[in-house]
């Protein structure tokens, strides 16, 4: 996690500083690379001081955090940036060194070491061995499968829904507002929804969060005003955090105890994936099929339902 943070403020506060596209990118890519290494280790740490029977709730409270910071993230940044881009990149960069100083001074020191460090050249190796394991875990490779799928579905509201809006007619501050309502949902709504998730089998609250998101983009799919926007958003958002804070317990659930953060990392693969291509893909297509895109949306969450949907009648 220290490595983590330290290695991506100085890949941020580089961001800042070149004005070449080139150097643009290659800075880009770091900060993206190395900003993000922390997640699969923080997981695997919360899963290993947490008991099981609590786990929905620490993850849903790691999510409450985040959306926090996400709600007053875009105002902080907004008023930076309209005074100085450069100062932006610049505190944006402190608070990694921030949270890489609260994990070197406030985390344990003697923290389990599962497995030796064998050098770069065998990276390659253990990514192919981790995709092999995984995928010869039946209820981790449906996971896999299914989130590939509805990550497609989540990104499109955070990157084509800002298009769709402006062919609707919308103005910036409405987009805004609608995204703004995801993340006060989160903050008032998630931790206490997490008593009732923990109560049902975890695949079965999967399956109905994804649904949640799978029916949330047909709220745009035919000439939707301001009010179907924001009842989209809010079953999308139930979804959410129905979903997710689950799905992250599950994955714990599932790995061995010294595999728990390349589970977490594969799990991040599975939605990183998607990420990876929904937005251009978004982008493309939603102009074109402004109607047939959401859709075919709505359809790729359904299938995902399906592969979740458990077959036994199980607490799996």
């Amino acid at each position: 996690i220290v490595l983590s943070m330290v290695m991506g403020a100085a890949a941020i506060w580089t961001l800042s500083s070149v004005s070449h596209i080139v150097l643009i990118c290659i800075c880009a890519f770091l900060a993206g690379l190395t900003s993000e290494l922390y997640r699969p280790s923080a997981s695997a740490l919360l899963s290993e001081s947490v008991d099981e029977k609590h786990r929905i709730t620490a993850f849903a409270m790691l999510r409450f955090c985040i959306n926090l910071g996400w709600s007053l993230g875009p105002a902080m940044g907004g008023w930076l940036a309209s005074h100085s881009f450069v100062m932006l990149f610049r505190l944006d960069a402190l608070t990694c060194v921030g949270f890489g100083c609260l994990a070197f001074f406030g985390l344990s020191k003697n923290e389990k070491k599962h497995v030796t460090w064998d050098g770069l050249g065998r990276i390659p190796g253990h990514l192919a061995e981790q995709f092999k394991i995984t995928w010869q875990n039946p209820p981790f490779r449906r996971l896999m499968l299914s989130n590939t799928l509805i990550a497609f579905v989540f990104i499109q509201w955070i990157s084509t829904l800002g298009i769709a809006m402006e062919k609707a007619g919308l103005t910036p501050s409405q987009y805004g507002l609608v995204l703004g309502l995801n993340g006060v949902l989160i903050v008032l709504f998630e931790i206490p929804l997490t008593a009732w998730t923990r109560r049902h089998g975890p695949t079965k609250m999967i399956s109905l969060g994804y649904f949640l998101i799978a029916i949330s983009v047909l709220f745009m799919a035919f000439n939707p005003s301001m009010s179907q926007y924001f009842m989209g958003m809010a079953v999308f958002t139930f979804g959410e955090m129905i979903c997710l804070p689950v799905s992250m317990a599950y994955v714990s659930r599932l790995a061995p105890s010294h595999q728990r953060g390349r589970y977490m990392g594969m799990n991040g693969i599975s939605w990183s994936t998607a990420f990876l291509f929904g937005p251009s893909m978004g982008m493309v297509l939603c102009p074109m099929f402004p109607n047939g895109f959401w859709i075919a949306c709505a359809c790729l969450g359904a299938i995902a339902v399906v592969i979740m949907t458990p077959i036994k009648h199980n607490r799996e």
